[in-house]
């Protein structure tokens, strides 16, 4: 018995159909796809300009997983959007001289 042929997906973005094997979901919270070309162009865009790596749909507020993008990206795209998350969340938990002056403080009382 033959396989069913593949049904086509639609590109988000290009509106291009594509196979389903060529489809990206850059999240688990959402079944947005993508093309491969478009989402590596949005990512990267988000990128250099240090906004943060959402689903491209104008309806969608779900955060793109880098994993689940990887294999459309370049290795250099790759390591900038983890440089990023890595160093927003050290800014995220950074403790400031203003905080840190209060640890000194409860320190010295003690």
């Amino acid at each position: 018995m033959a396989a069913a042929p593949e049904k086509q997906a639609t590109c988000s973005i290009c509106m291009e159909p594509m196979a389903p094997s060529e489809a990206h979901r850059g999240s688990r919270a959402c079944a947005h796809a993508f093309c491969h070309a478009c989402l590596a162009g949005h990512v990267r865009a988000k990128i250099e300009s240090g906004g943060g790596v959402r689903c491209p749909d104008a309806s969608c507020a779900a955060a793109l997983n880098p994993e689940l993008c990887r294999s459309a990206l370049s290795a250099d795209v790759f390591g900038s959007w983890c440089s990023a998350l890595c160093e927003a969340m050290f800014l995220g938990n950074y403790c400031g001289p203003e905080d840190m002056m209060l640890v000194e403080m409860a320190a010295r009382m003690k």
